[in-house]
């Protein structure tokens, strides 16, 4: 009796806590462009690619397909919306504490030799959640029509290495419960993904920038109100009220109606080559392209936190003696090196919140780093 007792005890704890975390199944497909195993899923909501348009291995060497996940967080504030397969949804005003809860229910034992995301949450952090974080008024901008949280949980994924081209399916079985179940799942979804990646159409050639197609892009503030921000802005600072701002506006446009969201990300990673590059569909009317060349916070499996800011910029040079001169001069500027000192500062003081006493440290400050179109000071902590 005391046996039986216990087992329940401890099978009571395993359905509460959810899912016993257990390897993923791993199958290894031909290596191919990412761009085009993603372009049939382009549309699909909560499709989303994170890329790698010039692999290297130091900034962008992996890339990941992530499709049809079993749950979907959407917030706007403390408004939570939770769907999918997960049975009762987490309850909560608080957005992170909702991710927090689904992340740690839905677990899974990756495999060190394969690359590091092997499958859990992706998606959209908004500036707006840090008033889930810090004290702060609300934004006097007008809203957007975009969720502040939108984040997939992912149990199948493709996984690309592009630097040594090579490619998995990845299938955590997720959310099911009991191995045997898991198993099952998880084969299912990957030989699934593996027909639909056998019937690739040929990815047809980015649309040339110059066939007439145009926005009318023009900034949500008026040229008068942007300095009169500027002019207080420097008042705050010259009365010791502040040290820094980071002032920014938003620059809008219509979408024209012939031009496909995915194309336009295809354009925009063409000219840039940026290696935090991403393409995420939302909802049929919402997409996030993202081409970036800075990484903001990288946390590894040991619980390692490194953040690499970039402050200081200067244009390339197609004559290779100019861009030269123009990467010495940057490296050389005093205001760039002192404006990157002082945002390094200030991560070192944020991290600091949450890392070990006397563990943060800076092993690189004001390193050059050479981007498709521009020179960056970089640096990281």
């Amino acid at each position: 009796m005391e046996q039986m007792i216990r087992l329940k005890a401890r099978m009571h704890r395993q359905e509460t806590a959810g899912p016993v975390p257990a390897a993923p199944l791993i199958r290894t497909i031909p290596y191919m462009d990412p761009l085009k195993a993603f372009a049939p899923f382009a549309d699909e909501p909560f499709a989303i690619l994170l890329d790698c348009p010039k692999p290297d291995t130091q900034r962008s060497r992996y890339a990941y397909i992530c499709l049809s996940p079993f749950a979907t967080i959407t917030a706007w504030g403390a408004d939570i919306r939770v769907d999918g397969e997960i049975g009762d949804a987490p309850e909560g005003g608080n957005p992170w504490d909702v991710l927090n809860q689904l992340t740690h229910r839905f677990r899974s034992l990756p495999r060190p030799d394969m690359p590091p995301f092997q499958g859990g949450a992706v998606g959209m952090l908004g500036y707006e959640l840090n008033r889930f974080v810090e004290r702060l008024p609300s934004s006097p901008g007008t809203p957007l029509a975009c969720p502040d949280m939108a984040v997939g949980l992912y149990d199948l994924i493709i996984a690309f290495d592009c630097f040594a081209q090579r490619a998995w399916i990845v299938s955590s079985g997720h959310p099911e419960a009991l191995p045997a179940d898991q198993q099952r799942r998880a084969r299912r979804r990957a030989d699934w993904l593996e027909h639909e990646l056998g019937h690739l159409a040929a990815l047809h050639p980015v649309m040339p920038r110059d066939n007439g197609a145009r926005a009318d892009v023009h900034a949500e503030l008026d040229r008068a109100d942007y300095l009169d921000r500027i002019r207080r802005v420097k008042d705050y600072i010259f009365a010791g009220d502040i040290y820094q701002a980071n002032f920014t506006q938003r620059f809008l446009a219509r979408k024209p109606s012939d031009l496909a969201p995915f194309a336009l990300y295809r354009r925009l990673r063409d000219r840039s080559h940026a290696p935090f590059s991403a393409y995420m569909c939302i909802d049929p009317a919402t997409r996030l392209l993202s081409v970036s060349p800075e990484r903001f916070l990288k946390v590894d499996r040991h619980g390692r936190i490194e953040t690499r800011p970039i402050k200081g910029t200067r244009p390339r040079h197609p004559d290779p003696t100019e861009d030269q001169r123009l990467g010495d001069e940057l490296l050389a500027s005093d205001k760039d090196r002192a404006e990157n000192l002082m945002i390094v500062d200030l991560l070192r003081n944020d991290l600091s919140r949450s890392a070990q006493p006397g563990s943060v440290t800076v092993p690189a400050l004001n390193v050059l780093e050479s981007f498709e179109t521009v020179h960056h000071l970089v640096s990281t902590v």
